[in-house]
């Protein structure tokens, strides 16, 4: 069984990664996992904000953001949108909602 707790702190860590390597540095902010299961699947239900500079970087990266492959120890990361955006006084502000589920 897969530790969504685990996928959790991995999806953060590649959240960071990704966006640092995109220019676009972040912050994460409030974040919540909870258990998640198919018939065939268990896996975990995630929301993530997160924050940093406004810019053509972080637009970039936010923007593509749904087609980046996240490498997670032990988890795939089936779905990631971006759910909510918005900048203002030079920052922005954005929440992700991911489902990961645990390698068979």
């Amino acid at each position: 069984m897969g530790d969504p707790a685990r996928a959790h702190c991995g999806l953060r860590r590649a959240l960071a990664r990704s966006a640092e390597l995109a220019g676009a540095p972040i912050a994460v902010g409030a974040d919540r996992v909870a258990r998640w299961s198919s018939g065939t699947f268990e896996g975990g239900r995630h929301v993530v904000e997160l924050h940093g500079a406004y810019g053509p970087a972080m637009d970039a990266w936010l923007g593509g953001l749904g087609d980046t492959e996240l490498r997670i120890p032990g988890h795939l990361v089936a779905d990631l949108v971006v759910s909510a955006v918005s900048s203002a006084g030079g920052r922005t502000d954005a929440t992700l909602e991911a489902l990961t589920v645990a390698e068979l």
